[in-house]
């Protein structure tokens, strides 16, 4: 299977994975493999009991890795889609902005130069 293949195929249904496991209450990983290449995601939500009626705040944490199984360079990624459901709302008020012209293009190190008070939660690219 190409790298394009994947793309077009094993790596949605990756994403598929990933937004299943950010709606589970437990925490679990998941590996999904096509040719060479090989997507672990992970993730988990809590709490793992909600009210039934009213807003509640939960945290959700999704995570995921990409590899081959030949050593050779994996595919780029080039998107990535988190979708909530029709109640989900993300509250991002109060949190500090970083501007796009900050980050692109950028390293780790770089991006938390320019924007580390914005830094909500933890990751690299």
């Amino acid at each position: 299977m190409t790298s394009s293949t994947f793309s077009r195929v094993a790596l949605p249904a990756a994403l598929l994975v990933m937004l299943a496991l950010a709606s589970a209450k437990l925490a679990v990983a998941e590996v999904v493999q096509a040719g060479h290449v090989r997507v672990k995601i992970s993730g988990g939500i809590a709490p793992k009991s909600l009210p039934r009626s009213g807003a509640a705040p939960i945290a959700v944490e999704v995570g995921g890795h990409i590899t081959t199984t030949d050593d050779s360079p994996p595919p780029q990624l080039k998107t990535m889609s988190l979708e909530l459901n029709r109640e989900g709302r993300i509250d991002s008020a109060g949190l500090p902005l970083c501007p796009y012209d900050a980050l692109e293009p950028a390293s780790t190190e770089t991006a938390l130069a320019a924007c580390r008070a914005a830094l909500v939660g933890r990751g690299s690219f």
